[in-house]
């Protein structure tokens, strides 16, 4: 198995790509943090059935918006906390697709996309490259 214990993260993963790349990460060995801004409880039914199709416990929850760096900090808290590393972070989550042309987009949807898909990369990746090197791999 080729990630056989090694820990990522996936944002965006309850549902759709994140959640493809969540159940194969499993299949392959890992463990998986399926992270997403989604209700608690469907995060909760997409680990429930990763971990039924693995026959073991390899997804955890992290509710999180991706775009508050406090939520970053408690999402990488409970990861350390349950398994001790995280070897892989994938940035997923994406913002909402823009409606229309360019004069259609409002400034708030511009702004809430980007949000998403940069501000929240770059938040997710300064909070865990860190503990990438205190390990010297990731």
């Amino acid at each position: 198995m080729k990630l056989e214990d090694r820990v990522a993260i996936v944002t965006g993963a309850q549902r759709g790509i994140g959640r493809a790349i969540s159940e194969a990460f499993v299949g392959e060995g890992g463990k998986v943090v399926v992270a997403d801004i989604a209700e608690r409880e469907d995060i909760e039914s997409t680990v429930k059935e990763i971990n039924s199709k693995a026959g073991r416990e390899a997804a955890m929850v992290a509710q999180v918006d991706i775009t508050k760096a406090e939520d970053i900090d408690r999402m990488v808290k409970v990861t350390l906390d349950k398994w001790g590393k995280i070897d892989i972070l994938v940035n997923n989550a994406g913002g909402p697709p823009m409606p229309g042309g360019i004069a259609d987009i409002s400034v708030e949807d511009w702004d809430r996309t980007m949000n998403v898909d940069l501000k929240g990369a770059f938040l997710c990746c300064r909070r865990v490259v860190p503990e990438m090197i205190k390990r010297g791999k990731g």
